[in-house]
């Protein structure tokens, strides 16, 4: 019998639109990476993100993914890490402690904000899947 994963998710859209990916693994080596990728799951339901995707590295038929995301961020290996897919193609937005900066970046004032506009928040970097 089929068990249910915890990382059990409503149907993921069809394959190539537009989404936030999130790599993830489903047999975390340590509780600091099992810790990471729930912050992550709650960072984005919190903020609404729409088109959230999680990929199982551990997964044989992610093999292929999980090789081209790996090449894209170089960090083989490191779970998790969130890129961003927009007309198919992949762009990396870090892993977990450049998300956090991300989100830590959103309580600047908006002053700072405006003055320095090279600073990314979270906002600004997933815009378009923000309600």
């Amino acid at each position: 019998a089929k068990t249910a994963s915890k990382f059990a998710r409503a149907p993921p859209p069809p394959p190539g639109g537009d989404a936030v990916v999130v790599l993830v693994t489903s047999m975390p080596a340590t509780s600091i990476i099992e810790g990471a990728q729930g912050l992550l799951r709650n960072m984005f339901k919190g903020k609404k993100v729409s088109s959230v995707e999680e990929v199982d590295g551990l997964k044989p038929e992610n093999k292929e993914l999980r090789s081209q995301l790996f090449a894209l961020s170089q960090l083989r290996g490191q779970y998790p890490q969130v890129f961003i897919r927009t007309s198919g193609a992949l762009s990396f937005v870090g892993d977990f402690e450049k998300l956090t900066s991300l989100n830590d970046c959103e309580e600047l004032p908006a002053e700072m904000l405006e003055a320095n506009p090279q600073i990314e928040t979270f906002s600004k970097v997933f815009a378009a899947f923000l309600p």
